[in-house]
């Protein structure tokens, strides 16, 4: 049995609601996040949430007087899945 922090297990959830949203009630087709490189949470919680890692964009931010990359992830409806137990309403 692998134990999750709650932490993570929150990330998870809030991806799994942000995507019911957008596919069950808003009738969208694609779901994107972007992340930092670094930022080596973020990559697990939103695999572990069923986007895929697309790219990077390169100098992409702003952030305190440098430019940074981002790494892109998304989901399309036809892809997405709640898990199973997943009490969120569908569409």
């Amino acid at each position: 049995m692998t134990l999750r922090s709650p932490r993570s297990c929150l990330g998870t959830e809030t991806v799994h609601l942000m995507c019911a949203l957008g596919f069950n009630h808003l009738g969208l087709h694609r779901i994107w996040a972007a992340r930092a490189p670094l930022n080596a949470a973020s990559a697990k919680t939103l695999l572990r949430a069923g986007m895929t890692e697309e790219s990077r964009i390169r100098e992409h931010v702003f952030v305190r007087g440098a430019w940074r990359d981002s790494i892109t992830y998304s989901v399309l409806d036809h892809e997405w899945r709640a898990p199973d137990g997943f009490a969120a309403a569908s569409g």
